[in-house]
């Protein structure tokens, strides 16, 4: 295994500056094109991106947050949610640091080894931040971002939330 892993890079760095060779083309020429490519689709992407951190920064200094998690606890705990998973539940499609930050609070009060804990790394591997990812493709290939699109997504955060949850009752 481990020639494997220091021969591996070498050889695939080998094969990169081979396959050009072999198929007739500059490889400095479509490494170059392909960088272009890559910085005018971020450049594109840029305002959109701007525009989403500047929502979620307004979200997070006005305190809207912290206030209506409280009316939603009650909601979940109904359906046997723990109270601490809410903030993370919300914030999850929103940001990925904001909700790392969380689980590490999360993880820090109630224990990586409790239900809790593991429920939120379950739910920290079973969701995705789809408000900045749709932000980022979306901008990137000019599209605008409908509310179809918006409450699929937010449909398909709920069902991982409930897998997650459901799968953490059955395995732990």
């Amino acid at each position: 295994m481990q020639i494997i892993s220091e021969w591996l890079p070498a050889a695939i760095m080998a094969l990169c500056a081979l396959l050009p060779l072999v198929r007739g083309v500059s490889g400095y020429t479509a490494f170059m094109k392909g960088a272009k490519e890559g910085a005018l689709a971020a450049l594109g992407a840029l305002p959109a991106l701007v525009g989403m951190l500047v929502c979620v920064r307004i979200w997070s200094v006005s305190g809207v947050g912290p206030h209506l998690a409280p009316l939603a606890e009650g909601f979940f705990a109904k359906i046997g949610v723990p109270t601490a998973l809410v903030p993370l539940i919300f914030l999850r499609p929103v940001s990925g640091s904001g909700s790392l930050g969380l689980l590490g609070g999360i993880l820090g009060a109630h224990g990586p080894d409790g239900f809790v804990g593991r429920a939120a790394s379950v739910l920290m591997g079973c969701t995705e931040t789809f408000l900045y990812t749709a932000t980022v493709y979306y901008g990137a290939s000019g599209r605008r971002i409908g509310p179809a699109m918006l409450g699929r997504a937010a449909v398909t955060q709920l069902a991982a939330v409930a897998c997650a949850l459901t799968l953490c009752r059955v395995f732990f």
